[in-house]
Order: C-alpha cells, then sequence, then structure tokens
C-alpha cells in the first residue's frame, strides 16, 4: 500500500454479494493507474469528509471505510447517474463498509 492509502497491488476476487460482473472472453478489463486512484482516492475522501480506502478490482472500484462514508457515496452517486450499478454494504472479509462501482457497465 503506498503512503497514500492506494493499493497497487492485484487482489484476487472478492465477493461482497450475490451478483457479479461477467466480461466476455474478449473483453479485458484495463486496471486504473496509480494516479487515477490517487485522484479518486482524494475526490472521494474530500466528498465524504474523511478517509475512505480505494481499490480497482477487475473491474470494480471499491472503496472500504465508515458506514456513513459509503452511504455518503452510494448517495451521491445515485443522485448523479441511477442508471449505473452501485452498491454499498459490509464486507465480513474485510472487517468495513464497502461502496461499489461497476466501470464496465457504459
Amino acid at each position: 500500500m503506498s503512503e497514500h492509502g492506494v493499493r497497487t497491488t492485484e487482489l484476487p476476487p472478492v465477493s461482497f454479494s450475490n451478483e457479479s460482473v461477467s466480461l466476455a472472453p474478449e473483453q479485458e478489463t484495463v486496471q486504473l493507474t496509480i494516479a487515477q486512484q490517487f485522484r479518486l482516492h482524494q475526490d472521494w475522501t474530500r466528498m465524504v469528509g474523511e478517509p475512505v480506502m480505494v481499490e480497482d478490482v477487475k473491474g470494480m472500484i471499491y472503496a472500504f471505510g465508515s458506514e456513513l462514508a459509503v452511504l455518503r457515496l452510494f448517495h451521491r452517486h445515485m443522485s448523479i447517474n441511477p442508471s449505473k450499478k452501485y452498491r454499498a454494504g459490509y464486507s465480513e472479509n474485510k472487517d468495513s463498509w464497502y461502496f461499489s462501482l461497476d466501470r464496465s457497465q457504459q
């Protein structure tokens, strides 16, 4: 993990809900760059008023933080673009609240 709270290593698939993202075999997932992750971390931290940890895992962007921070992110994104797929909940594996944004949906 970098000094800015951004995870830079590839993580194994995680399952936070019974929904999963299926990509066609010919469709590749492009990882966010470290600079993009850092910017997203800064933007979301500023947006919710407290630190969140940002991870990019196979087409999904996750933010981990307090319950209030996650709900603020969820509400903010749903009010901007309700047609995209967002999720918020509690991860038993990470022992933390999470917000996820599906980058594969256009």
